[in-house]
């Protein structure tokens, strides 16, 4: 079997993977990104992402101008924004998960919040203003407490095409139609490498290090029933077909140990016919700490990428 080497695998191709692979590769890693989907189908779940949408922490206009440096001060004129703290961050996110998140990870999303849309934009992502997410008044837009207040351009998919744009100006090579199939470990259970399965067959890669971002698995009848009961092989779904669990079986199959338990049995359903979206599992490393699952305030609607 074929084998090469490098520092960083990335396994996917979403918003998560495509940052992953940046910030790898600003920190001197030799990296390589895999896509199971063909390069037309790119982008996972981040592609239906409904205004891609970032919330953060700020204390008014003067941390958005930053982002925003396109917008006019006379647009600027016209905006009323109030603070949002990290304290009303937290709150927020312990009332949406109902007091379920563990406090360390809340804090550090929290924490970590504006420094990464603000190095997104760094890197070379374009926000916008969400209006739509504001209220007209008398000729002015105010947003209400906790309300996004930015979104990638274009959306999920302009995210992704902005990201591979970034990636290929930084030269990191990305194959799609590309699946990851094993990891492989050596006696000590380390992670060395990973199989992948292209059109013309099977090859390994051995890295130093390997980054799982390829999603959960609403795509996948069979791990719906598994894991979420049973009918949930028979839901209807939206995204991405590719999102079929790859990266959580894999990681399964060496051992991983799922970080909550909640999160695989629970999932979030819209009231017509049987469209659902389905909560995405996280992995933790044995011995693990209780993990939280995404909030559940969660708007996005999706429909299924062919």
């Amino acid at each position: 079997m074929k084998t090469e080497n490098c520092d960083v695998v990335v396994v996917g191709f979403g918003n998560a993977a495509q940052a992953a692979a940046i910030a790898a590769h600003n920190a001197g890693a030799k990296v390589l990104v895999l896509e199971k989907a063909p390069q037309a189908k790119k982008g996972g779940n981040t592609w239906f992402s409904h205004g891609a949408q970032f919330r953060h922490t700020h204390n008014g206009i003067a941390d958005e101008k930053p982002l925003l440096p396109h917008v006019s001060e006379s647009e600027w004129e016209k905006i009323d924004l109030p603070p949002y703290t990290k304290d009303e961050f937290y709150a927020d996110l312990m009332r949406v998960t109902r007091g379920r998140s563990v406090p360390e990870l809340a804090e550090l999303l929290v924490n970590e919040s504006y420094p990464t849309v603000k190095w997104m934009q760094e890197m070379g992502i374009q926000w916008e203003i969400l209006y739509s997410a504001a209220k007209p008044e008398g000729g002015r837009f105010r947003w209400h407490h906790g309300s996004s207040f930015i979104h990638s351009k274009d959306g999920g998919g302009g995210l992704v095409e902005m990201w591979h744009r970034i990636i290929d100006d930084k030269r990191i090579p990305v194959r799609f139609e590309t699946a990851a199939a094993r990891l492989l470990t050596n006696e000590s259970g380390r992670v060395y490498g990973v199989v992948v399965q292209r059109p013309e067959g099977f090859s390994e890669i051995h890295c130093k290090g390997l980054v799982l971002g390829s999603g959960g698995f609403s795509a996948n009848p069979a791990l719906r029933a598994q894991f979420l009961g049973s009918g949930w092989d028979l839901a209807k779904v939206r995204g991405t077909k590719y999102n079929t669990g790859d990266g959580i079986q894999m990681a399964l199959d060496i051992g991983a140990q799922p970080g909550l338990s909640a999160s695989w049995l629970t999932a979030r359903g819209a009231a017509l016919s049987t469209k659902a979206k389905i909560s995405t599992p996280i992995l933790m490393p044995r011995p693990a700490p209780r993990f939280s699952n995404s909030p559940v305030a969660s708007r996005t609607k999706y429909s299924m990428k062919n």
